[in-house]
C-alpha cells in the first residue's frame, strides 16, 4: 500500500486489510455504522434504527453489554422476519441492511467491518437478486467507493499522522467538536475550522479535511483529535 493508493482506492477491502492491525475497534465499529448510516432512511422505522443508535453508543462505551446484546438480538429480529398478520415481510434487501446492523453491534469492534460488505449485498437484492447482479454493478461499485471515502474520514491517512497541539483545544474548539459530534451537525466543520485556525492550527491536512467535501460521520478523524478520543 503506498499514501497514492490509499487516498485513491475504491475497494474498501484493500484499505481495511491495510489498516487492520492498528485501527483501533473503535473506528472499525464506527465504520460499519456509518455504512449502515447511509440508508438510516430505510432502517429508521423499524428495529434495526434504535440497534444501531446502540451500536454508535456502545463503540463510545455509553451502552452496557446488555444494551448491546438486546439491540444486535432486535436487528437479528428485522433481519429474519417473516411475514404475518398484519405484518407483511420486509423486502430482502431491507433484511440484509438490518443484518449489516446486527454486525456493527458486534462485541468486538474488528467484526462490524461485515457491515459494509452486508450494505453493498443489500444493494445487489435490491437490483433483483444474484440472478440479476449485472444491474448492481454500477451502484455497487459507487457504493465501495464511498464507503472507502467513510474509511479515509474515520482513519485519516495513516502515511501523515497528525498529533493535536495542545494551543489548538481551546475551550471554544472543543465545545465546537462536541457539538458536531453529539448532533451529527457536520456541516458546521468549516467553522470548527476557522476556530482551529484562530487558535494558531495551521496544519493543512486538519484545516483541508474540515473544509472539505467529506463524507464525514461519527469517528471524523479531525473531530476525535480535537476531543481526545
Amino acid at each position: 500500500m503506498t499514501e497514492a493508493v490509499w487516498l485513491t482506492e475504491t475497494d474498501p477491502g484493500q484499505l481495511l486489510a491495510f489498516v487492520a492491525g492498528t485501527a483501533a475497534p473503535r473506528r472499525l465499529r464506527l465504520f460499519g455504522c456509518g455504512c449502515c448510516r447511509r440508508y438510516w432512511d430505510v432502517l429508521a422505522g423499524g428495529e434495526a434504527g434504535p440497534a444501531l443508535e446502540v451500536a454508535e453508543r456502545f463503540a463510545d462505551g455509553l451502552a452496557t453489554d446488555d444494551e448491546r446484546s438486546a439491540a444486535r438480538k432486535a436487528a437479528q429480529s428485522a433481519a429474519q422476519v417473516r411475514g404475518t398478520v398484519g405484518r407483511p415481510t420486509a423486502p430482502k434487501w431491507e433484511r440484509r441492511l438490518a443484518s449489516s446492523v446486527y454486525w456493527a453491534c458486534a462485541r468486538q469492534g474488528v467484526e462490524a467491518v461485515n457491515a459494509g460488505g452486508l450494505v453493498r449485498e443489500a444493494l445487489v437484492w435490491r437490483a433483483g437478486g444474484y440472478g440479476a447482479r449485472w444491474a448492481a454493478e454500477a451502484e455497487n461499485g459507487e457504493e465501495m467507493a464511498a464507503q472507502c471515502r467513510l474509511l479515509r474520514d474515520i482513519v485519516g491517512n495513516p502515511f501523515r499522522p497528525v498529533t493535536a497541539d495542545p494551543a489548538w483545544v481551546t475551550s471554544t474548539v472543543v465545545q465546537l467538536a462536541a457539538g458536531v459530534y453529539a448532533e451529527r451537525a457536520f456541516d458546521r466543520l468549516p467553522i470548527l475550522a476557522d476556530a482551529l485556525q484562530d487558535a494558531g492550527c495551521d496544519h493543512p491536512d486538519v484545516l483541508a479535511h474540515c473544509r472539505g467535501l467529506g463524507p464525514h460521520v461519527r469517528g471524523c478523524w479531525v473531530v476525535d483529535l480535537v476531543l481526545g478520543k
